[in-house]
């Protein structure tokens, strides 16, 4: 009598424990990395500007190579989960001007 409960009470238990790894996704949270920059502060940048102008407009750059420090790179990206949604990249190349100054030389995206 007993085996057929046990049977069941298995049965019942491996389903469950199987199904909840297959049925369920646990919440994965959109995660945004990086410099967002809206249209119109990308509108106001120009060929000529100062170092110090991009920066007051478009904040820091998230990568400086330490090689060529005249080049910003400017990334954005959103994921949720493992799943990339979204990614913009933009690169500023600054030259020195004749009072030693950094202006904008390059802008690509």
């Amino acid at each position: 009598m007993k085996t057929p409960v046990v049977i069941t009470f298995t049965l019942l238990f491996l389903s469950l424990t199987l199904s909840a790894c297959s049925w369920f996704t646990p919440y994965q949270q959109t995660l945004e990395q990086g410099n967002l920059s809206d249209p119109e502060q990308l509108n106001q940048l120009h060929l000529g500007m100062s170092a110090e102008q991009v920066i007051y407009l478009l904040g820091s750059p998230l990568i400086k190579t330490p090689d060529n420090p005249q080049e910003w790179d400017y990334i954005y990206q959103k994921r949720q989960g493992t799943k990339l949604l979204e990614r913009t990249f933009m690169r500023l190349e600054f030259a020195s001007n004749s009072k030693g100054q950094l202006t904008l030389q390059k802008i690509s995206r």
